[in-house]
């Protein structure tokens, strides 16, 4: 997985949201500021990565926002899952 600091727009966009980092398969992944491997933020990122590994890239996409406009962000199975 491909770790990068936010350009300056898209890091303005995820704190306007409230996130700090984004998965964007198959870009890597873009932080915020600057991360920690231990991190549980960096762990949570990775769990994404892994999803869109197993997936595909469209399927990772096309789920992943179907559970948002189903479950919403806290409910999204996706984000349960990373968040364990």
């Amino acid at each position: 997985m491909k770790s990068y600091i936010a350009p300056r727009w898209l890091a303005w966009l995820l704190k306007k949201f409230g996130f700090l980092a984004i998965t964007l398969p198959p870009l890597g992944v873009f932080f915020v500021n600057q991360w920690d491997e231990k991190s549980a933020l960096y762990k949570h990122e990775l769990v994404h990565w892994e999803q869109y590994k197993k997936m595909g890239l469209i399927n990772f996409y096309l789920t992943y926002l179907w559970y948002q406009v189903r479950y919403g962000y806290q409910n999204n199975p996706m984000e349960i899952e990373a968040r364990q």
